[in-house]
């Protein structure tokens, strides 16, 4: 073949980088044309290195260079025209995949002016992207036979002989041997004198044109590769150097390679071709084991990654790699029928799984092992844990028999499942890891009482009307930390540049400090909330901006406003103390690094020596935000000699009048001028200064604030008059004080606010607001606003406090429409609480669209959870036809029984009852009797007996 349709090849190969379908015109010249310009850009395209990806501009700027490529447009499309003086040994050798058509066509010469007939071959070049480098592969495995660094094309004059195998190798002749020979020698001298890459590559082509390329045994029916160049993207030869990932700089062969910024996490499609090329090169064989080929692939990958600058690859080669080297071998071999699929992924047919197999025999045997590995070591255990005991329960059990059918399916006996395959079986089959829950341990008799708080309390607000109305609040308390563990941070990995730059250096993110991690800086707050009124919220603003004054009193104490957003009274568990001595601190300001700006003396750069130390002071309130009260209580302090020791002397607002600098007495009776670095600055609390103490939640607190806790919740219920009670629901927790303690507030808050405490069960935290949600809500606004705050109480209860008041009603709406779901949860599940982690949350996802509970449906939920009863699923219509009169029979059986019948007995009398949401019959005249003996029973209940003991709620 001449120089004429190898330099057609190049162009073919450039065209192959091209990544849309192009059109080329290939016209003989009326005149004989030199080879000096093919000669050119054969040399020119080998030198220039095009990788797969090269733009368009780039191809047509080098052939524009050449001279001898001229492009126009034609029909839309691009045309390539180039004049060759061997037209019909193109036609006949043009390579396979290409499109070629021979057309007659009547053109004016260029030289001579005149028209004459010629002919046109139009050749269109196949628009896949697999195809084309798939065609660049088979001279890539060449390239390895003879050293060189650039593609040769093969000789159609190498011998062929049969093997064993019924494959024809190909076998090189005597004078090709020699000829590669000398040709590795040339190419080993000229790396050894460091020429430079384009004479190299000159020398490889002209060895290459002399003589036989040779290819290795491995590579046989070669008639079928097609021919073309491939350009350098890849080094000339694999040099067996141990690859030093940590050196810097990074060197190979003598030049010094470019470290990449990051390393990609999943390698792209030029990276991939470069290793299947590499792994060819370092004896990549299909009939060798797969321990052998996995070692050569990751070897060939920690090369390529070596020369692009990578990290060393942390994880194997990935097994599409070795599918896509094991289809380029199979294509070079001839094995391989379609070409446009070489270089993807082999398509075959899927194997069946170990796990697969198991349930294609026994559906039930894995499902019934992973119960059981669950039951038996925990469902928090590692899959390699699990895998071994669903092993064993399943050959103990014998769960797969080894009978015909496990010979069909090649089961394998004894059944060795693995870790891959428990995890790939259970994320199959929608199994999911999630945090574990704790739920609170519930006895027979608190299932009982939590069923009828959730009557008594659906009761209540059901049958609440316009002339009888029901009115409720919620009370409890909460400690508050400055993070609470259980979010995750984002850390992104520093480049070596940021070390540099001042602002990456301003914003370098801290690392979170503590005095220490087991007494870390906490609050304990009490709240009261109650569902927000949105009616009367715009309603109550336009009154108190009408009237301007207070809308209502009671018992003679004035009750303003509070807008009916839910959020009724936030307090501090904390008392007011008086100091006994002089004390000085350094907390400034609440933010950490101005406030440690403030302690390293930044402040002396605002001193004049003509200040008065009020000018200092003020200078300091302005630049540095100091609140008024920090401001007042500034002191600046300098030591001076006394007769017999140094002293210390203190200068405060109180002497704002004197000047800073100023003479002092040293020992020995000399005089010294004191300057600002000889003072220190801090803020002096002088003796009786009332300061906030953080104390325990318990008797004597909940007696000292019940004042205030009254005043609160009537100042929020403005409009609702003094002889309509309130509903005030508290939980059991053993900081509300003893038995006489509770019963002291009790009876104090239905005298003075007629507001009544309703206890909860105990053991149900969601049956209060607080608890469902809004304390979460808070710690997590919490953590948002302390950051970059010091690590202090008070600084804690400020923000606390911030928290509080941007609170939305639509939070606290969203809760009570959670907790109203709860009460209908703990109904339909006789008391229990398996329904309340389950199916609570659905509310959270559409806060705007409240859904009515489906009691159909819910009852079919809960018929599921108790399906181990053998009971038989009831519609909600059968239910809520049951008669009233029957319900209250069963509740008062359940009451007269209680103390006769055990455990057991009061269980299946639950279990019998099928209550829902059905109206109760309740006696007016009786109901107050019935509040109070039902609240004597709570407070029976309740482990409030010890006095003094933490606020926390101790039944969770």
């Amino acid at each position: 073949m001449s120089e004429a349709t190898e330099a057609l090849e190049i162009l073919v190969g450039l065209f192959n980088l091209l990544p849309d379908d192009k059109t080329f015109l290939i016209r003989p010249a009326k005149e004989d044309v030199t080879e000096e310009p093919f000669e050119k850009l054969l040399k020119q395209s080998k030198q220039a290195k095009l990788e797969r990806g090269v733009t368009q501009k780039q191809v047509d700027a080098l052939l524009t260079e050449l001279g001898v490529l001229k492009t126009r447009t034609q029909n839309g499309e691009r045309v390539f025209a180039l004049d060759i003086p061997e037209l019909d040994k193109l036609v006949n050798a043009h390579p396979s995949g290409f499109k070629a058509s021979i057309q007659n066509e009547t053109r004016t010469g260029k030289v001579t002016g005149k028209k004459c007939r010629v002919k046109t071959v139009k050749v269109r070049v196949r628009a896949d992207e697999n195809y084309l480098f798939d065609y660049s592969r088979s001279i890539l495995r060449k390239r390895e036979a003879d050293a060189l660094p650039t593609a040769v094309r093969a000789s159609s004059r190498l011998k062929r002989t049969r093997t064993n195998n019924e494959s024809s190798v190909i076998t090189p002749p005597p004078s090709a041997t020699s000829a590669a020979t000398s040709a590795a020698a040339d190419t080993s001298a000229v790396n050894a004198n460091d020429a430079d890459a384009n004479a190299d590559n000159t020398t490889a082509t002209a060895t290459a044109q002399r003589y036989s390329a040779t290819l290795p045994p491995t590579i046989t029916n070669i008639s079928k590769c097609t021919p073309s160049i491939v350009f350098g993207s890849h080094p000339s030869a694999i040099e067996i150097q141990e690859l030093d990932f940590t050196s810097k700089p990074r060197m190979y062969k003598g030049k010094e390679i470019q470290l990449a910024s990051t390393t990609p996490r999943n390698i792209d499609d030029n990276t991939r071709h470069l290793v299947i090329s590499t792994a060819i090169m370092m004896g990549y064989r299909t009939d060798s084991s797969n321990g052998e080929r996995d070692r050569i692939t990751e070897a060939a990958m920690r090369h390529v990654y070596y020369l692009k600058g990578y990290d060393p690859p942390q994880t194997k080669a990935p097994e599409r790699t070795r599918l896509m080297i094991d289809g380029t071998i199979n294509f070079l071999q001839g094995n391989s029928s379609d070409t446009g699929k070489i270089g993807r992924k082999r398509i075959r047919k899927k194997k069946m799984s170990k796990t697969e197999k198991i349930m294609k025999h026994s559906p039930k045997a894995l499902r019934k092992a992973f119960r059981y590995a669950c039951y038996a070591i925990g469902d928090n255990s590692t899959f390699t844990d699990i895998a071994k005991v669903m092993t064993r329960y399943i050959m103990s059990k014998k769960l797969v028999a080894n009978d015909d059918q496990a010979k069909r399916l090649k089961i394998q006996f004894p059944i060795n499942l693995k870790k891959h395959d428990v995890r790939d079986w259970f994320l199959k089959h929608n199994g999911k890891s999630r945090k574990m829950k704790i739920k609170p341990k519930l006895t027979a008799d608190h299932i009982k009482g939590r069923l009828r708080w959730a009557i008594d309390m659906k009761k209540r607000i059901k049958e609440a009307t316009y002339e009888k109305p029901v009115y409720y609040c919620f009370i409890d308390e909460k400690w508050f930390y400055f993070y609470s563990k259980r979010k995750k941070v984002k850390d992104l990995p520093k480049e070596d540049w940021e070390d540099d730059d001042e602002e990456c250096v301003e914003f370098e993110q801290v690392q979170r400090t503590t005095r220490s991690r087991r007494f870390v800086p906490k609050v304990m707050a009490m709240a009261f909330v109650a569902p927000p009124l949105l009616g009367l919220m715009r309603l109550a603003a336009l009154a108190a901006k009408k009237l301007g004054q207070v809308l209502g009193k009671v018992n003679g104490e004035t009750v303003h406003d509070e807008w009916c957003n839910g959020l009724v009274y936030l307090k501090r568990v904390s008392e007011k103390r008086t100091t006994k001595k002089n004390s000085k601190h350094t907390k400034f300001v609440n933010d950490a690094k101005t406030n440690n700006l403030l302690k390293a003396g930044d402040w002396r750069n605002l001193f004049d020596k003509k200040m008065s130390v009020g000018d200092l002071f003020h200078n300091i309130k302005q630049r540095y935000a100091l609140t008024e009260e920090k401001a007042d209580m500034l002191c600046l302090t300098y030591k001076k000699f006394n007769r017999k020791k140094y002293g210390t002397v203190d200068l405060t607002i109180e002497n704002e009048d004197e000047l800073v600098v100023r003479r002092v007495k040293e020992r020995g009776g000399r005089q010294k001028q004191l300057t600002i670095d000889d003072f220190d600055l801090s803020i002096f609390v002088p003796k009786g200064t009332e300061v906030e103490v953080d104390c325990t939640c318990d008797s004597k607190f909940m007696l000292k604030v019940m004042r205030e806790v009254g005043m609160s919740i009537r100042n929020y219920f403005f409009w609702v008059p003094i002889e309509i009670k309130i509903l005030l629901v508290i939980d059991n927790a053993g900081g509300h004080g003893t038995k006489d303690t509770i019963e002291t507030y009790r009876e104090f808050l239905k005298e003075h606010y007629n507001i009544v405490l309703h206890h909860q069960t105990p053991r149900s935290p969601g049956h209060n607001q607080l608890d469902l949600g809004i304390w979460c809500s808070i710690q997590s606004w919490v953590e948002k606003l302390t950051t970059g705050f010091r690590h202090d109480a008070d600084v804690l209860w400020t923000q606390v406090e911030a928290a509080w008041r941007s609170m939305s009603y639509e939070t606290l709406e969203k809760v009570h429409q959670r907790w109203l779901k709860v009460l209908d949860l703990t109904i339909l599940d006789k008391g229990n609480n398996r329904l309340e982690e389950k199916y609570r949350g659905k509310l959270t996802y559409d806060p705007q669209k409240v859904e009515e509970i489906e009691e159909e449906e819910l009852q079919k939920r809960l018929q599921a959870e108790l399906d181990d009863q053998g009971n038989q699923a009831q519609s909600a219509e059968d239910i809520q036809a049951e008669n009233d009169a029957a319900n209250e029979e069963a509740i008062e059986r359940l009451d007269d029984d209680a103390d006769e019948n055990t455990n057991e007995e009061e269980e299946e009398e639950l279990e019998e009852t099928n209550l829902l949401l059905s109206d109760l019959p309740c006696d007016d005249d009786d109901e107050e009797e019935e509040d109070s003996d039902y609240e004597d029973d709570c407070c029976s209940d309740s482990d409030s007996s010890v006095d003094g003991e933490d606020g926390e709620d101790g039944d969770y």
